[in-house]
């Protein structure tokens, strides 16, 4: 289930509560955080936007990162690596983790 909040945004909602929120500008999109990971977020990015996008974790708790695996490349905040890392201790990763620094620009040229 998603709700259009914007134009150009979307909060992801999964049958828990947990939610996720999409950002689409003109040349990039964001999704930020993944829930748990319940069902196909990368799906439902793609059928939405036809732009490159990146996803980032806003920190490295289960309802942030679960569907991670769903995605190529995650960047996340390298203090909140131990905790994803934690949390994923028993599942196959998949994906590359990248970091994302504080006060790092990310153009969306909205």
């Amino acid at each position: 289930m998603f709700c259009k909040i914007r134009e150009n945004i979307w909060q992801i909602a999964e049958d828990n509560g947990v939610y996720c929120t999409l950002v689409k500008g003109s040349k990039m999109a964001v999704l930020i955080d993944t829930g748990y990971g319940v069902r196909n977020l990368r799906a439902f990015v793609e059928d939405n936007i036809t732009t490159p996008y990146i996803v980032i974790n806003s920190h490295g708790h289960p309802d942030h990162i679960g569907g991670n695996h769903w995605f190529d490349t995650v960047y996340s905040l390298k203090k909140e690596w131990d905790v994803i890392k934690h949390f994923e201790e028993n599942e196959p990763k998949g994906y590359e983790l990248k970091e994302i620094k504080i006060g790092q620009h990310i153009s969306l040229e909205i």
